[in-house]
């Protein structure tokens, strides 16, 4: 649960609003632990996804200093309490013949499916397992059954890697054999798709025609045809360092595809219509991006920055001043490229797996506008004489959020008891 001493104050945002609203009162509220239910084992949290009801909150984790060779399970947590209600094995200890280390996490449009993928390599260790793709029942989250895996080896060891959907399709990145597969999970089977050297992060755009991939030996986009897939465009990124082009995210208006750099820390962003880049270099202060999310109405992209262990909040609103500036910056020890998911269906809150101490971070709005001058505000109605000037000067502030479609009327209510008690 929630500390008490949080403020609680969440903002409401109305998504119809011109500009971005405020982020810089986004800040860590809560974190949870990643522990097998009914036992004390702690896991280190990686991957995340997100149930379409957002009731349940999925996390692949591996069993911390084993070099996949270990215990890993997808562990299930209830996004209201905070508690692992659920884990289904992802890999075992004592059977060789499933090691290896859990990458990324895909969904099924229903929520009842989920498929994890597992490559046998990392860094300069290869274990026994197989490349593959872990499925695991989900229909019912507190219990969650493993069905089996499709088996996706290639000849390079270093396999399947990020993971997404367009429908009945999963597609892969399987990064040294150059490909990304194209995963029927009707069938279960598999076809390659060459794309060139290491594709690594996977984007779908909005309307699931394509496919993004960023090609990170290469540094291009890659574009796949979600109908066909067939390779349909590649773009040279001029992203700085060596084998820069790492993640991929596409902006819900369909306009723009971003890539980080896991060489400079900096984004770039593609214009689709010319299939041009337009921003090739936008600074984020990191020395290294790696997974990359942008929330539903294209406000802000999020990015998890491991060197420096923050995540990185970067204004991509054209209507806004401050265009393309990062707008806040939180500390959360991530260093890990996965473990990201932006929730902003309702009040925003953002999840972080943060793998070295065990847990998963979650992120809020502790001020009700999501701007830290709002809670200065309150503070000050707070601080009056009596109740009656207290009132007033919440109104006059709140009547001014509702305005901007910052808060809702029924927040502007519950603002009042808050600060004037």
């Amino acid at each position: 649960m929630l500390g008490a001493a949080v403020v609680t104050l969440l903002a409401g945002f109305a998504h119809e609003a011109v500009a971005a609203p405020p982020i810089d009162s986004l800040q860590e509220v809560d974190s949870w632990e990643a522990v097998v239910p009914g036992t004390t084992q702690a896991l280190a949290p990686l991957a995340l996804a997100l149930s379409p009801d957002r009731e349940h909150l999925y996390a692949v984790t591996q069993e911390p200093g084993t070099m996949g060779t270990g215990d890993a399970q997808m562990l299930v947590f209830d996004t209201d309490t905070g508690d692992t209600v659920g884990a289904s094995p992802l890999t075992v200890a004592n059977d060789p013949s499933t090691h290896g280390f859990p990458t990324s996490i895909a969904l099924s449009a229903d929520g009842d499916t989920g498929y994890v993928t597992v490559s046998r390599a990392n860094g300069n260790t290869v274990t026994a397992g197989t490349d593959r793709v872990e499925i695991v029942d989900l229909a019912q989250p507190t219990a969650p059954l493993p069905l089996g895996a499709i088996d996706t080896t290639l000849p390079s060891p270093y396999g399947v890697y990020d993971i997404v959907r367009v429908g009945d399709t999963l597609y892969a990145s399987s990064r040294i054999n150059y490909r990304v597969l194209a995963i029927d999970t009707l069938t279960n089977t598999f076809s390659s798709i060459f794309v060139g050297g290491k594709p690594t992060g996977l984007a779908v755009s909005p309307d699931e025609s394509t496919v993004w991939a960023a090609n990170r030996m290469q540094v291009k986009l890659v574009g796949v045809d979600a109908s066909t897939n067939a390779v349909t465009s590649q773009l040279p990124i001029p992203l700085q360092g060596y084998e820069s082009a790492a993640f991929v995210a596409a902006s819900p208006d369909g306009e723009s595809v971003y890539v980080t750099s896991a060489g400079s820390g900096s984004l770039a962003r593609v214009e689709l219509d010319t299939m041009s880049v337009i921003d090739p270099d936008i600074p984020t202060g990191c020395t290294r991006l790696a997974e990359i999310e942008i929330d539903r109405d294209g406000w802000y992209a999020y990015a998890r920055c491991p060197n420096e262990d923050l995540l990185v909040i970067v204004d991509i609103d054209p209507m806004s001043p401050s265009y393309h500036d990062v707008a806040h910056a939180v500390d959360v020890d991530i260093r890990t490229n996965f473990g990201l998911v932006v929730d902003d269906e309702d009040d925003l809150r953002v999840y972080v797996s943060d793998a070295h101490s065990g847990s998963v971070v979650i992120l809020e709005h502790t001020c009700p506008t999501g701007g830290l001058d709002s809670c200065a505000q309150l503070d000050a109605c707070a601080a009056l004489a009596n109740k009656g000037q207290c009132i007033s000067c919440v109104n006059q502030h709140a009547n001014a959020w509702v305005s901007q479609g910052l808060i809702s009327a029924n927040e502007k209510q519950e603002l009042f008891v808050e600060t004037c008690g």
